[in-house]
């Protein structure tokens, strides 16, 4: 791949990620699994099927824009940086109890802790209602009678982990 591949895929994908950076300032966080779906795979598969279109209807319409070739190799450059993208957000987006203690302890006042005075500020219910709260937040529990319950998308990614851990030869339920 040359350098007018690289370019035009890498700023698709940064002013995605601008755009997402900025829906997040506007609190959409709410539903940003369905915004990242929007922002990095929906918007600019218009953009290039737009291109195509015009340049169909118009020929010399996107002169001086890439050809077809082009355009499949930028569109799939650009597809390949948003996938590692929204495969890793949750992971940015998650409380990392690792992260957390390093914070706490960069914000004490002489930069160190006993583990004693570490393990008094975190508790398990900690990490346990971060997690739960973000997966009322994606729609993957619900509340039932006072109890948490598996929703539809929950009950169809957990067989889909399911048979992931089966077809790898992984007990259900261990790591």
């Amino acid at each position: 791949m040359s350098f007018s591949i690289f370019l035009p895929a890498f700023c698709v994908f940064f002013a995605c990620l601008a755009l997402h950076v900025l829906a997040w300032r506007v609190r959409l966080s709410m539903i940003s699994s369905l915004v990242l779906v929007v922002i990095f795979m929906v918007v600019p598969s218009a953009g290039f099927l737009l291109i195509i279109l015009a340049e169909g209807v118009f020929p010399g319409a996107a002169q001086g824009a890439a050809g077809p070739v082009e355009l499949v190799e930028i569109f799939s450059l650009h597809l390949s940086l948003s996938l590692v993208y929204i495969s890793s957000y949750p992971a940015v987006r998650a409380v990392s109890p690792s992260l957390e203690i390093m914070l706490y302890i960069g914000s004490s006042p002489e930069r160190k802790l006993t583990e004693r005075e570490i393990a008094k500020k975190f508790t398990d219910t900690t990490l346990v209602n971060a997690r739960v709260d973000d997966l009322m937040i994606y729609r993957l529990l619900t509340v039932r009678g006072g109890r948490y319950a598996l929703t539809h998308f929950g009950r169809f990614i957990i067989r889909g982990f399911v048979f992931y851990r089966k077809m790898l030869g992984l007990p259900e339920g261990e790591g």
